[in-house]
């Protein structure tokens, strides 16, 4: 199987006749969303960072990055991780609303048909007030931390599709309580083309123990993605995911390179609060840094992420 180099990510080109046969990935998919169906229950999940994004890139195409085959891909699709032969390390920090801030840390490391990553993510908002019921002066603060290990891989199976899996382990303090538990994220792509690019992921499967004895269900979601790639300086994305307890959302992104290193991004999502997003990039040579501004309704304000990225 060959490859073709679009930028950070690489395209990967079936070299055998025949392709995955749509009508098995169809009855997959089906299955993965009538299941997720069937497992959600009243209870308001928790972990909301865990739907958040990580990658620059993906924050300013609206986080449509299910079907883009991209190093930093691990937050979106574990199969789309990295076409085989790429690898680096990444930075990224987000300053969210609120006071909300976001640390996001990753390795890849290409094994032959195998990529494998280490990731790291540390979510924190500090000085919270605290109250028991409404008040004029608040009792005292407190803090909220919630964080994440884990690993994941992607690999090459029959007729040029990826497979991908990661496990984390979640950790999560709110003022003097804390809870543990693991999630498991699942994804398929497939590049049905040079130019097209399919995806689906669930993620977000596991179970956390009770916080100060409730329950705290994980935001699992379901996302299925399309990328085409007009020609080779515009990259076009879109998606439809399904989060528990937030229902379903459609994202989508536009990215153009206006210099051979310079891509300028644009996107646009439903629900969330959010609607517009931008950013762009700057590589040199091995390096390269990206740029998101995330802005909110209903006078949230604004967020802003970036990137930081080393490329072997």
């Amino acid at each position: 199987m060959g490859t073709v180099s679009h930028g950070r990510g690489l395209v990967a080109v079936p070299s055998e006749p025949g392709g995955w046969p749509l009508t098995r990935l169809v009855r997959v998919v089906v299955g993965a969303t009538l299941l997720s169906a069937v497992a959600a229950h009243a209870v308001a999940p928790g972990l909301p960072f865990l739907v958040m994004g990580t990658s620059a890139r993906a924050g300013a195409l609206a986080e449509s990055m299910t079907a883009v085959s991209d190093p930093e891909a691990g937050s979106a699709n574990p199969a789309a991780l990295s076409a085989p032969g790429r690898g680096g390390a990444w930075l990224t920090h987000t300053a969210w609303v609120q006071g909300l801030d976001q640390e996001a840390l990753c390795f890849v490391a290409p094994r032959g048909r195998l990529t494998v990553g280490l990731t790291a993510q540390l979510a924190q908002a500090d000085d919270l007030e605290r109250r028991q019921g409404p008040s004029v002066e608040p009792l005292g603060s407190f803090g909220v931390y919630d964080a994440t290990v884990g690993v994941l891989a992607s690999c090459t199976a029959r007729h040029g599709l990826h497979v991908g899996a990661g496990i984390r382990y979640l950790h999560q303090t709110v003022a003097d309580q804390t809870a543990q538990g693991a999630a498991m994220d699942l994804g398929a792509w497939y590049p049905a083309s040079p130019r097209l690019s399919l995806g689906a992921a669930w993620r977000n499967l596991g179970h956390m123990n009770d916080l100060n004895q409730t329950a705290t269900p994980l935001p699992r979601s379901l996302r299925l993605g399309v990328a085409y790639r007009a020609v080779p300086a515009l990259l076009v994305t879109a998606e439809a995911q399904h989060t528990r307890g937030a229902g379903l959302s459609g994202h989508a992104g536009v990215e153009a390179a206006v210099r051979p290193h310079l891509p300028l991004r644009l996107g646009y999502q439903t629900g969330d609060n959010r609607g517009l997003s931008a950013g762009l990039g700057l590589t040199a040579r091995r390096w390269s840094v990206d740029y998101a501004y995330l802005p909110f309704g209903s006078g949230l304000g604004e967020a802003h992420r970036i990137g930081f990225h080393y490329l072997r």
